[in-house]
């Protein structure tokens, strides 16, 4: 990871990965209109730690993010800058599971600028105020479509409770028809919440080799256990508990 002097007093810029780089001018999180646009974008629904799945953010999911510039659709699936600005920016609202691991990103694009590349940072703004750049990545310069990718190292980890995040598209300077992108991918992986200090159930204590999964359907509301406090933990399931455990953890309903 390295940190960058973002040109605000107080407010450094890091930024996993090599590849890709920072906006001139530090973004502005998403804040009262642009945080209801974070519903332009859904947020994905999987199930599993094991495989690797992606939220993709077409181009006309963005909007611009600087005066005088705007953004199209050039008839042919791709978002295009328009306008007399001097810097091309837009962003688009980011929605990932809460403790989801970020593993990469792909850049989907059109590049026939000889000069200038287009780029895209994944940003995380804090609630305490300021933006990290998690990871960028930027256009080839060769003619036509492309793409790039990266993989992050070590995966960065989704909190919502603390951070919303947004991906960003730029170059720094007027708006040309010669730089364009279908869209981008944010990659990553579900994963199970630590244990917490203290063990809810008296039957399956922190050491116990199953009391990170138990604490965590009991964190979800999937499981309460016996009135007794415990969970039961080397208690057959039933059919019904099955049920109940299955329907709570799938927000499962009838209509």
């Amino acid at each position: 990871m390295r940190r960058v002097a973002s040109g605000v007093p107080g407010l450094v810029i890091a930024i996993a990965g090599a590849a890709g780089s920072l906006l001139a001018d530090p973004p502005e999180g998403p804040v009262g209109i642009a945080a209801e646009a974070a519903m332009a974008v859904s947020q994905p629904h999987t199930y599993g730690t094991s495989d690797e799945t992606a939220l993709y953010v077409g181009g006309a999911a963005f909007s611009a993010n600087r005066p005088n510039v705007a953004v199209n659709e050039d008839g042919a699936g791709s978002a295009v800058f328009v306008g007399a600005g001097s810097n091309s920016v837009a962003w688009a609202p980011v929605n990932l599971p809460q403790g989801s691991v970020i593993t990469g990103l792909d850049f989907y694009y059109f590049d026939a600028d000889a000069t200038t590349d287009l780029n895209a940072v994944l940003y995380e703004f804090p609630s305490s105020g300021g933006a990290s750049g998690i990871t960028g990545l930027a256009s080839s310069g060769s003619a036509g479509f492309g793409s790039s990718t990266i993989d992050l190292g070590p995966p960065w980890t989704v909190n919502n409770s603390l951070n919303a995040y947004s991906i960003f598209v730029f170059y720094n300077s007027a708006p040309t028809s010669n730089l364009k992108w279908r869209g981008v991918k944010i990659r990553y992986k579900l994963q199970v919440s630590p244990g917490p200090a203290t063990a809810t159930f008296t039957d399956v204590p922190t050491t116990h080799a199953f009391f990170k999964f138990v604490e965590a359907l009991a964190a979800a509301g999937i499981t309460g256990g016996y009135p007794d406090g415990r969970f039961g933990v080397n208690d057959p399931v039933t059919r019904g508990q099955m049920a109940v455990f299955l329907a709570t953890a799938l927000g499962l309903h009838w209509n």
